[in-house]
């Protein structure tokens, strides 16, 4: 009994620690961005796994708001040449045409379709 009361102290603390942990990030018009391309645990990382990692570290998968926001963070990703790859956003369709953002409970906003045609969702 008292081992696995152990081996939970040690998991929360864990747990308590990767919650703690400090990650960089960016300023872009007022709002701060973490960016990153992998996690420390697993190299690469699906839907499920980017929406965990980023609440592990007091975070959210990104929500676009808007035309401008998508534009700041495109224009960043270009300039700094991070565009090679794809990312995670935090958007999840939970049903056949129903998309929504996971922070906020929110669809998504049907006059913003910037996105790439094999993602869109109308």
């Amino acid at each position: 009994m008292w081992r696995s009361v152990a081996v939970a102290l040690v998991l929360a603390l864990v747990s308590l620690s990767a919650g703690q942990r400090s990650v960089e990030t960016i300023d872009l018009a007022g709002s701060r961005y973490f960016i990153s391309q992998t996690s420390p645990y697993v190299p690469t990382l699906n839907w499920f796994l980017a929406y965990q990692y980023c609440r592990t570290i007091g975070m959210e998968l990104l929500t676009i708001a808007t035309a401008e926001e998508a534009e700041v963070i495109s224009s960043y990703l270009a300039e700094n040449r991070l565009t090679d790859t794809d990312y995670w956003t935090g958007g999840n369709q939970l049903g056949s045409h129903l998309w929504m953002w996971m922070a906020t409970g929110q669809r998504f906003n049907s006059s913003f379709d910037n996105w790439a045609p094999e993602q869109a969702f109308v």
